[in-house]
């Protein structure tokens, strides 16, 4: 699932999360502040992400947050967060959802609980 920003700039691409075995979080942002501050790790620090992103450097900031039951959506939801605003994302209904997250294989999935518009 593909989250962009609508910033002073446009709408570029923030975020990848990927939640199969394991959830993967990527950052596409392109800020001043400290990734790492803000909870983002390396390949290095995080080499499961190579299963769902293969190039070691793009995107260069990720997360592998665990299997089931061990993510800790707060702490996750304030690294998205703080990397959106630090972006020049203004508000949450600055964020746009990747119209690919609709269509996985066969089925249609809609996200009714984000409540966010599509790209």
């Amino acid at each position: 699932m593909r989250l962009y920003g609508r910033t002073g700039g446009g709408a570029p691409r923030l975020f990848d999360i990927d939640a199969d075995s394991r959830l993967m979080l990527a950052s596409f942002a392109e800020h001043d502040a400290d990734p790492a501050a803000a909870g983002w790790g390396t390949v290095a620090e995080h080499p499961g992400t190579r299963e769902t992103w293969a190039d070691d450097h793009e995107p260069r900031w990720r997360l592998d947050a665990g299997g089931p039951g061990e993510p800790d959506g707060r702490a996750l939801a304030g690294t998205l967060v703080a990397t959106a605003r630090a972006a020049g994302v203004a508000t949450p209904g600055d964020l746009l959802l990747g119209s690919e997250a609709e269509d996985i294989g066969p089925y249609r999935v809609t996200f009714h609980g984000l409540g966010l518009a599509t790209v």
